[in-house]
């Protein structure tokens, strides 16, 4: 994962890229934490919703892994589904903390 190269993809130097980074871990975990509430509670919508959210914010990024994987669930979400996205969900959270410890 090369933050200067997907730094510069946005026009941004590393280090501006990186303290955006750090905004996305926070807002990134709160998602990733609403899509399991969303799983526990039986509540497509919301999962939506916070699947959509964590697509987006990673693919502006371009962190397409994570994106992929929240646009799967999102589908699923849309099609009344509630679970079968285990695998999706335990690479977000990997991704996330491989992302997280980069930036420390």
């Amino acid at each position: 994962m090369d933050f200067k190269s997907l730094g510069e993809n946005l026009g941004l130097e590393e280090d501006e890229f990186i303290e955006i980074v750090e905004l996305f871990i926070d807002t990134a975990h709160k998602d990733f934490e609403r899509i399991q509430a969303a799983v526990n509670n039986n509540n497509p919508q919301e999962l939506v919703e916070s699947s959509h959210s964590l697509k987006g914010a990673a693919g502006n990024l371009g962190f397409s892994e994570i994106s992929k994987c929240a646009e799967f669930i999102e589908k699923k979400g849309r099609n009344g589904e509630i679970d079968g996205f285990d695998l999706q969900l335990s690479d977000i959270k990997k991704r996330l903390e491989e992302i997280k410890i980069k930036i420390v």
